[in-house]
C-alpha cells in the first residue's frame, strides 16, 4: 500500500521529467525558430516584401500592366501568413496544455503546501516564453493578412481609377468632319507601312535561299487550307442533323450542337496554330510578324466560335433540331445577324492590333473602332427585335407556354447596344468600344453555357437512367431504387450546372479586369479557414465533416440492410425483436457518425453536452411533444409492448402493426388504410394486443332458436359443428353456452380457439354455414324476429336479402350508400 509520501515523491518526480523535457523542447524550439526556414524567420520575410508592395502602389506611375504581379504576391502572401498561422494553432495548444500540466498544484483540504523545485519552476518559465513566442507569431501572421488585406484593397481602388480613367476620356467623335479627314489622310502611310512589313518577312524568308523552306512552307500552307475547310466538313458528319428524325431527344440536340460548335472553332484556329508552330520552328516568325499571327488567330477563333454557337442554337433549316424555341423566319434572320457581328467583331480585333502593330495614328483606330462598335450596336438592335418577335409568336403558337431563363437578360441587352451607339457619337470611342466588346463577349459566353447546360442534363439523365447498365448496376448491387437513382442523376447534374454557371459569371465579369486569380485566391482563403473574432471556421474541415457524417450514415444503412436481409433471417428471432434491433442499430450508427463528425470539427463533447443542457429548457417547452414521442418509440424497441405485424386496437383504429418509427408508430388497418398513431399514446394509453405473446386467440358464434327446440340437442349439434372444423384448437376445446331466454329465440354462445387469429372471420363464417345446414337438417327452426318466415337453406338468405335491396331501391332514384360496416368481430380475414 502506497503512502502518501510515497505519492508525492512519484508525482515530483513525474513533474521533474516533464520539467527536463519541457527545458530540451524549449531549447529546440527557440533554435528552430530562429532558422531561416521557421515560421518566425518567413513572417518576417514576408512582413518585409509586403511593405515593398505597399509602398509600390502608392507610386503614380503605376499602371494596368504593373498592378497584375503586384495583386498576384498581395495575393500569396495573404494566403502563406494564414496558413502560417492556422499551423501554429496545434502548437499553441499544445504549449497551452504543457503549461497546465506544470502549473503548481493546489494542496489538498488538510495539507501543506509542497514547495515548487528549481527545476520544476524554470520549465513552467521556459514553456511561457515558448508560448509567449508562438502566441506573437499567430499574431504577427494575422497583422501581415490585414496588411496584405489592406494593400489588395489599395491596388482595387487604383484599377477601378484607372478603369474610369480609360473609359471616360473623351475623344473625337464620329460626328466630327475633321476625325475623318485625318484618318483618311493616314491611310496611305498605314498601308505602305503594312506592305513594307509584308516585304521584309518575305525577304526574311528569300534571304534563307534554301528551297526546301519554299517547299515546307507551302506544303504547311496547304495542310493549314486543309484542316481549315475540307478536315472541318469532314468533322461535321458526325453532327449530322437528319432532317427526317421529327422529334429528336435532348441528348441528340445538345451533343450534336456541342460537336458543331467545337469544330466550327477548332478547325481553323488548328490551322492557324500549325502554321504558326512550323514558321516558328523555321525561325521565320520576328516579333511583329508574330504579333500579327496571334490577331489572327484571336480573329479566326472568335468568329469560329460565334458562327458555331449560331448554328447550333439556331439551327437554320432545322426547325425539330433547334435550341432557341424561335420560328423558322427569325431564327434563320438570327442566325445571320449574329454571323455578320461576329464577323465585324474579328475583323475589327484584327484591324485595331494591326494598327497598333504598325504603328498608326489614334484618329485610325478611332475610327476603326468607332464604326465598329456602330455597326454592332445596330445589328444588336435588329437582332434583338428580331428575338423578341420570334418569342412573342412562339407563345402565341404556344410554341412556348412560359418566359425562357434567358428572356431576362433582354431588356439588358436592349440598354448596352444604345448606350455603346451614344457614347460612339459623342466621342467616348474607349466606352464604346469596351461596350461592343461586352455585348459580343456576354453573348458567346451565355451561349456556350446554355448549349453546355443543356448537355449537362441530357447526359445526366441517360447515365442515371435506371434501364441504363449503371442504373441497373445501382439498383441491383445498391440497393437503390428507380427514384433514388434519378435524384442521384439531378443532384449531381445540378452540382455541375452551378460549377458551369459559375464559370460562365467569371468568363463575364473578365473585360471589366477581374480576373481567374481575384476569384481563385477568395476561394483559397475561404477553404484555407475565415477568421470571425476568435474562432476559425474552414470550409474544407466542414466539408471533410459532411463527408463523415453521410459515410457513416451509408455504413448504417448499408449493415441495416445487411441485418433485416441477410442476417437476422437465419435466426430463430420473432418478427418484433428483429425489426428492434435493425432500428436500434441504425439509432446508434446515426448517432456514432453525428460523434464523429463533431470531434471532427474540433468541437469537444462536454461544449456540446453544456449547449446541449441550456437547449434543453427550450425544447422541455418547445419540442416536449417530440422528445416525449422519441423517448416512447425507444421504450416501445426496448419493452416490446408491440411489435411489428401485431394485431392492436387503439381507441376506434385497429390494424397491422407495420412499422415504429422515431416518433410515430404506422398501422395498417383492414381496409389497407394507413394509421399514424404517436408513440406516446401507445405508452400512456390503453393498447389492446391482440397478438402480444402468441397468434392464437377465441372467437364467438351467437345462434338463437325458437322455443319448441330441445337445448340438449341444440348444444350437441353446435358443438359438433365446432369440434369438426380443422381450424379450430382441440384444447382448449369448444364449448356450448345457453346464454338467455331471448325475446323470440333461445340464445346460444359457441366459443372456439384458433391458433391464428387472423383467420377468425373465415372460422366464424364456416361455423355459421355448418350451424346453419345441421339445424335446419335436424328441423329446428331459427326464428325470424319481424316475420313468419321459415328459411329451408342458407341460400335463401342472400335471395331474401337481395330482394329487400331491390324493393328499397325501387323507392328512392338514389339512395345514399350507408357508411356502416356490418359487425364482423373486428375482424380481418388476410387469406
Amino acid at each position: 500500500m502506497k503512502t502518501g509520501w510515497t505519492t508525492k515523491a512519484e508525482s515530483s518526480f513525474r513533474r521533474l521529467v516533464v520539467a527536463v523535457l519541457v527545458v530540451i523542447a524549449f531549447g529546440c524550439g527557440i533554435a528552430a525558430a530562429q532558422e531561416p526556414g521557421s515560421p518566425v524567420a518567413r513572417l518576417d520575410a514576408l512582413g518585409l516584401e509586403l511593405d515593398q508592395l505597399g509602398a509600390a502602389v502608392g507610386r503614380e506611375d503605376l499602371d494596368e500592366a504593373r498592378l497584375g504581379p503586384i495583386r498576384d504576391r498581395a495575393t500569396e502572401i495573404l494566403l502563406e501568413a494564414s496558413t502560417i498561422g492556422i499551423e501554429l494553432a496545434p502548437a499553441v495548444a499544445a504549449a497551452e496544455k504543457r503549461l497546465q500540466e506544470l502549473a503548481p498544484q493546489k494542496p489538498a483540504e488538510g495539507e501543506a503546501e509542497v514547495a515548487e523545485s528549481d527545476g520544476a519552476k524554470a520549465a513552467r518559465e521556459a514553456q511561457e516564453q515558448e508560448l509567449a513566442v508562438l502566441q506573437g507569431a499567430v499574431k504577427r501572421a494575422h497583422v501581415i493578412e490585414l496588411r496584405a488585406e489592406e494593400v489588395l484593397a489599395d491596388l482595387l481602388e487604383r484599377r477601378r481609377g484607372l478603369f474610369f480613367q480609360k473609359m471616360f476620356t473623351r475623344s473625337q467623335s464620329i460626328l466630327n468632319p475633321a476625325l475623318w479627314i485625318e484618318a483618311t489622310a493616314d491611310l496611305p502611310k498605314v498601308a505602305s507601312s503594312f506592305v513594307l512589313l509584308i516585304r521584309d518577312w518575305i525577304g526574311l524568308i528569300a534571304s534563307r535561299g534554301a528551297l526546301t523552306t519554299g517547299l515546307i512552307i507551302g506544303l504547311f500552307v496547304v495542310l493549314g487550307l486543309v484542316l481549315a475547310s475540307p478536315l472541318r466538313r469532314w468533322a461535321m458528319r458526325g453532327a449530322v442533323r437528319n432532317p427526317d428524325v421529327a422529334d429528336p431527344d435532348l441528348l441528340a440536340k445538345a451533343s450534336t450542337a456541342t460537336w458543331i460548335v467545337v469544330v466550327n472553332a477548332a478547325a481553323p484556329t488548328l490551322a492557324i496554330v500549325i502554321l504558326g508552330r512550323t514558321l516558328e520552328e523555321l525561325d521565320l516568325l520576328p516579333e511583329r510578324i508574330e504579333s500579327a499571327f496571334v490577331s489572327v488567330l484571336i480573329a479566326v477563333g472568335t468568329f469560329g466560335l460565334v458562327f458555331g454557337l449560331a448554328r447550333a442554337i439556331l439551327a437554320p433549316s432545322r426547325p425539330q433540331w433547334r435550341l432557341a424555341r424561335l420560328p423558322n423566319a427569325f431564327a434563320e434572320r438570327l442566325f445571320w445577324i449574329v454571323t455578320i457581328v461576329g464577323a465585324v467583331f474579328s475583323l475589327t480585333v484584327l484591324a485595331t492590333n494591326l494598327a497598333k502593330i504598325l504603328v498608326a495614328p489614334v484618329a485610325t483606330t478611332i475610327a476603326i473602332a468607332a464604326m465598329s462598335t456602330m455597326a454592332i450596336g445596330i445589328l444588336t438592335l435588329i437582332g434583338l427585335r428580331a428575338t423578341t418577335r420570334g418569342m412573342i409568336a412562339a407563345r402565341m403558337r404556344q410554341e412556348e407556354m412560359s418566359r425562357s431563363a434567358w428572356s431576362v437578360f433582354l431588356p439588358v441587352w436592349w440598354i448596352v447596344p444604345i448606350i455603346a451607339i451614344a457614347a460612339a457619337l459623342f466621342g467616348y470611342v474607349a466606352l464604346a468600344w469596351f461596350l461592343a466588346t461586352i455585348i459580343v463577349w456576354s453573348t458567346v459566353v451565355l451561349g456556350a453555357l446554355g448549349v453546355l447546360l443543356m448537355l449537362t442534363e441530357a447526359v445526366f439523365a441517360a447515365i442515371f437512367a435506371p434501364t441504363t447498365r449503371f442504373g441497373v448496376t445501382m439498383i441491383g448491387s445498391m440497393g437503390f431504387s428507380e427514384r433514388g437513382v434519378r435524384q442521384i442523376g439531378v443532384v449531381f447534374s445540378g452540382i455541375v450546372r452551378l460549377v458551369l454557371i459559375a464559370l460562365a459569371v467569371l468568363l463575364v465579369l473578365i473585360p471589366w479586369g477581374f480576373e481567374s486569380s481575384d476569384l481563385f485566391g477568395s476561394a483559397r482563403m475561404i477553404l484555407s479557414g475565415v477568421k470571425i473574432g476568435g474562432i476559425t471556421i474552414s470550409f474544407t474541415t466542414i466539408l471533410a465533416a459532411a463527408i463523415i457524417f453521410v459515410v457513416g450514415v451509408l455504413v448504417t444503412r448499408t449493415i441495416q440492410r445487411w441485418l433485416d436481409r441477410k442476417f437476422l433471417p437465419q435466426t430463430s428471432l420473432d418478427v418484433g425483436l428483429k425489426n428492434s434491433i435493425v432500428t436500434g442499430f441504425g439509432y446508434v450508427g446515426i448517432i456514432a457518425a453525428a460523434m464523429l463528425t463533431v470531434s471532427h470539427l474540433g468541437l469537444a463533447l462536454e461544449n456540446v453536452a453544456i449547449v446541449a443542457g441550456a437547449l434543453s429548457v427550450g425544447i422541455g417547452f418547445g419540442l416536449q411533444s417530440v422528445v416525449n414521442n422519441f423517448v416512447s418509440g425507444l421504450i416501445l424497441l426496448a419493452e416490446r409492448p408491440i411489435k411489428t405485424g401485431d394485431w392492436i386496437v387503439v381507441g376506434a383504429e385497429q390494424g397491422y402493426v407495420r412499422r415504429i418509427n422515431v416518433r410515430a408508430t404506422e398501422i395498417e388497418t383492414f381496409d389497407r388504410a394507413t394509421v399514424i398513431i404517436p408513440n406516446s399514446d401507445l405508452i400512456s394509453g390503453v393498447v389492446q394486443n391482440w397478438m402480444h405473446a402468441d397468434t392464437s386467440g377465441r372467437i364467438k358464434v351467437a345462434v338463437g332458436v325458437a322455443y319448441d327446440s330441445d337445448p340438449e340437442k341444440v348444444a350437441e349439434i353446435i358443438l359438433k359443428c365446432g369440434a369438426e372444423h380443422p381450424m379450430v384448437l382441440a384444447y382448449p376445446e369448444p364449448r356450448v353456452f345457453f346464454l338467455d331466454f331471448g325475446a323470440s329465440s333461445l340464445d346460444f354462445d359457441l366459443r372456439c380457439h384458433l391458433a391464428n387469429v387472423d383467420y377468425a372471420l373465415t372460422v366464424a363464417s364456416d361455423l355459421r354455414f355448418s350451424i346453419f345446414r345441421e339445424l335446419k337438417a335436424a328441423g329446428i327452426e331459427i326464428p325470424f324476429p319481424q316475420r313468419d318466415i321459415h328459411i329451408r337453406n342458407a341460400e335463401e338468405v342472400g335471395t331474401l336479402m337481395a330482394g329487400a335491396g331491390r324493393s328499397s331501391a325501387s323507392n328512392k332514384r338514389r339512395r345514399p350508400v350507408s357508411d356502416e360496416v356490418p359487425d364482423t368481430g373486428g375482424v380481418s380475414d388476410t387469406e
